[in-house]
């Protein structure tokens, strides 16, 4: 079974992103090089786990599986002398979530030190570079688990024609970073942790074999394409969670200080919608259900696919994250999944 055949076998893909904490969820800032704070693996993981097996249990269905894409990357080299130190710190639990019918994957991040700005930054130019760091962090990371990595979800969700390539190149079979009509950047401020570029703005939402030269699109008739297979995140085109998106992005640009970014944001695809499953329900459900009402039923072999960050598992953490929304959402997602359960968005059940 290929790559495309796997994703059309699949009812739902959940992936995590097992970053250290950020700083908007109490972990090192930016322009910190100590090591950092990792209690979203350390905690939270373990009790989200926890609580999906006791769901499982209460309904007599399968615990959801997903997919751990750990940290690999020339940062985590440059701070534990060791690429694939997220994999070894907390193998024990890698094992036991693998051993419980989960996925290990990889996510790597190109965060680089400048020192002219005293901070990490996402690295988007030096194409040199950007291949080392995918090149050292994945053969790190596989020589730690002990076999291939076949999937990844990309840091920040960036990707270029470069990136894609040294993925395909690697071996991997899937990547899915994806977020179809989403666009950010580049913007005047390389250089600068604020630095998050990303373009999908001609993405669409099926599964594809990326274009040799167009990493965004399938490959043409006639044009080469490459092996591996983009799987993009569920997404619905909502007006009015676009809106409360754009006036979320000014708020943090104003407090930010940045007047600039708040009148003339980066950010492209504003009615975008692609909630985290950290996120509220009531947000979540509208992804739910705008994904059912496509027909991505038996009829239709296009997964639903979503995310989170482990340090949204964390009690206090902020935001509108919360384990407590991921357990729901994972409730709701896999009543529409399995049982054709679709929950209306203002259900408050």
């Amino acid at each position: 079974m290929d790559a495309i055949q796997k994703c059309q076998a699949t009812e739902a893909m959940i992936l995590c992103d097992c970053d250290p904490d950020r700083p908007d969820f109490g972990g090192t800032r930016y322009d910190d090089r100590r090591p950092p704070t990792w209690r979203g693996v350390e905690e939270g993981i373990p009790a989200l786990v926890e609580a999906l097996d006791d769901l499982a249990r209460q309904t007599g269905d399968d615990r959801a599986p997903i997919t751990w894409c750990i940290r690999a990357d020339l940062q985590m080299g440059e701070t534990y002398s060791d690429c694939a130190w997220a994999f070894r710190r907390f193998e024990p639990l890698w094992r036991s979530l693998e051993a419980s019918g989960d996925t290990i994957g990889w996510h790597p991040h190109l965060w680089r030190w400048s020192d002219e700005h005293g901070c990490w930054y996402q690295e988007t130019e030096d194409e040199r570079w950007i291949v080392e760091c995918l090149e050292t962090g994945y053969e790190s990371l596989c020589d730690a688990y002990g076999d291939h990595i076949e999937i990844c979800r990309m840091g920040w969700e960036f990707h270029n024609n470069v990136t894609m390539r040294t993925l395909d190149r690697l071996g991997l079979q899937m990547d899915a970073s994806a977020v179809p009509g989403r666009r950010r950047g580049p913007g005047n401020d390389r250089g600068s942790f604020r630095h998050g570029e990303l373009d999908w703005e001609t993405t669409g939402a099926e599964p594809y074999r990326p274009s040799v030269t167009d990493y965004r699109r399938p490959a043409a008739d006639g044009e080469a394409s490459l092996d591996i297979v983009e799987v993009p995140r569920t997404v619905s085109r909502s007006a009015l969670w676009g809106v409360a998106r754009r006036l979320r992005s000014m708020t943090a640009a104003l407090r930010a200080g940045s007047i600039t970014r708040a009148l003339w944001p980066r950010r492209q695809g504003a009615y975008i919608h692609a909630p985290m499953l950290t996120s509220p329900p009531v947000a979540y459900r509208h992804l739910i259900r705008d994904w059912a009402a496509d027909g991505a039923t038996e009829a239709n072999a296009r997964p639903f696919v979503t995310a989170f960050h482990a340090d949204e598992l964390l009690a206090g953490a902020g935001k509108a994250y919360s384990a407590r929304n991921a357990l729901r959402n994972v409730q709701d997602l896999f009543g529409a999944v399995l049982h054709s359960q679709i929950v209306e968005p203002g259900d408050s059940r």
